[in-house]
């Protein structure tokens, strides 16, 4: 079931922790980053970073399209709508 907008901006309120914005075609749109941890006792942790933000925002956003979060280039690997009015980036 989507979440109503009134929801979804809860979500993505910039006062959020790993609130960010992503610049798409120069275009911004915020969103919620999550970075993978790189390393821990030696071993490396985590999986791909993700960006996850309005399925509105990101409708024409496709696998291989650039984007850039917090002054780094990310190359989106896969592109999986939430079922609930988002839309998560897997990121590479």
């Amino acid at each position: 079931m989507p979440f109503d907008a009134a929801d979804l901006e809860a979500f993505l309120d910039p006062t959020m922790p790993g609130y960010a914005v992503a610049t798409i075609d120069e275009i911004a749109i915020g969103g919620l980053f999550r970075k993978p941890y790189s390393e821990s006792f030696g071993l490396v942790g985590g999986d791909n970073p993700q960006f996850r933000a309005l399925s509105s925002a990101l409708a024409s956003v496709a696998p291989g399209d650039c984007l850039t979060l917090e002054d780094a280039a990310y190359t989106v690997a896969s592109v999986r709508p939430d079922g609930r009015g988002m839309i998560v980036l897997d990121l590479k």
